[in-house]
């Protein structure tokens, strides 16, 4: 399909971040992400009129850019969903006019070399349609218990702290001795002094703390239901969080966890046992994650609010002795729009929670726990 070596290199611009934050709601299912590339391509009748002279040269350098996209968008993923891509690359190349969404393309020709740019956002549903579709044909009998909390964080006060510093100096002393000399039988007597080795030393040292931040945590109904949407859709059997905990005994509390992630980024030891003794050989999978709400900015075209937010996520599960980490979601920003701060806000939430139950999904279909 591509038949020309080609140089190509990769940048992710903030600019085109936020500029891919004002598109409309309808394109939530798209990474906010944008990603770009730069290819260099050797053609094959040279150019003419800013032009490649062969229409065939400028097919397949445009290929060739998409390809990098491609590979662009899985280099930071699990190794396995690495894997999983790299052996259907055929398939993701046959769709890829699918995957790269609101794709802009320039172009330049000089002397023998077409120059492409491209920039495009990424239809992350049919990413993960392509890689668990085959899977999920292949699988029969029920799917496993999953259950999941998403919590939503926003700053309530910031602590800050002042550098501690420690300065301390040293320098030469005077020093004073009594001699006795004995000559001949006799003893004199004198008093002598003299400056030990002259020095001078200064040093310290500087303590410094980083901010101690309070979070105002919360559920919601929004985030349950895209949650629950998207595991259910692969063929989980999702149970709502509140259902766990009606049967725990107040081992597993969700005002536990919001005051928990309200000061700290994890569990306690203490409450991760309890919590995993009450899933224990009831929900196999167990899910968390935190979505921080960054502060709403205003749209200076449209007037609308724009409010980013940043998941991270972990999905554990049961081996039989203990809760082990099988999934994990790196920080990922989104963004969205709005006629004002609290829809942009829901918007945002909303996508963000789906983005990630997604890559969880997928991380759990390539390590095959079903």
């Amino acid at each position: 399909m591509f038949y020309k070596k080609a140089h190509i290199f990769f940048v992710v611009s903030p600019l085109w971040i936020a500029l891919i934050s004002l598109q409309s709601f309808a394109q939530s299912e798209i990474n906010s992400k944008v990603y770009e590339a730069k290819v260099n391509f050797k053609t094959s009748k040279g150019c003419k009129n800013n032009k490649a002279r062969n229409d065939g040269d400028f097919t397949k350098a445009v290929n060739e850019a998409k390809l990098s996209l491609l590979n662009q968008r899985f280099a930071s993923e699990a190794a396995a969903v690495t894997r999983d891509f790299d052996s259907n690359k055929d398939k993701f190349l046959n769709a890829i006019d699918e995957i790269l969404i609101n794709s802009k393309i320039a172009s330049t020709c000089r002397k023998d070399t077409l120059i492409i740019d491209i920039r495009s956002s990424v239809n992350e549903s049919k990413i993960s349609s392509l890689l668990i579709g085959d899977n999920k044909a292949q699988i029969s009998g029920p799917r496993s218990r999953v259950s999941a909390i998403f919590l939503a964080r926003r700053q309530s006060s910031v602590r800050t702290f002042k550098d501690r510093a420690l300065e301390a100096s040293r320098s030469s002393a005077q020093v004073s001795a009594s001699v006795i000399d004995e000559v001949d039988a006799s003893s004199i007597s004198y008093d002598e002094s003299f400056a030990a080795e002259s020095y001078s030393e200064s040093g310290g040292s500087r303590l410094r703390r980083g901010d101690e931040i309070i979070w105002d945590v919360s559920t919601s109904n929004d985030l349950d239901t895209a949650v629950s949407q998207t595991f259910s859709s692969f063929g989980y059997r999702f149970i709502d969080i509140s259902q766990v905990e009606a049967i725990s005994d107040g081992k597993l509390s969700v005002d536990q966890f919001k005051s928990e992630f309200g000061s700290g980024d994890d569990l306690t030891s203490a409450t991760k046992g309890s919590v995993f003794g009450v899933l224990k050989d009831k929900i196999p999978i167990f899910v968390i994650s935190t979505i921080d709400i960054g502060v709403a900015e205003q749209n200076p075209v449209t007037s609308e609010a724009i409010v980013y937010v940043s998941v991270t996520a972990k999905a554990y599960q049961d081996d039989g002795l203990f809760y082990g980490t099988v999934a994990s979601v790196e920080p990922q920003q989104f963004s969205a729009s709005g006629p004002n701060q609290t829809v942009a806000e829901t918007r945002a939430l909303v996508k963000a929670a789906r983005a990630a139950s997604e890559e969880v999904v997928r991380q759990l279909y390539a390590a095959s726990i079903y």
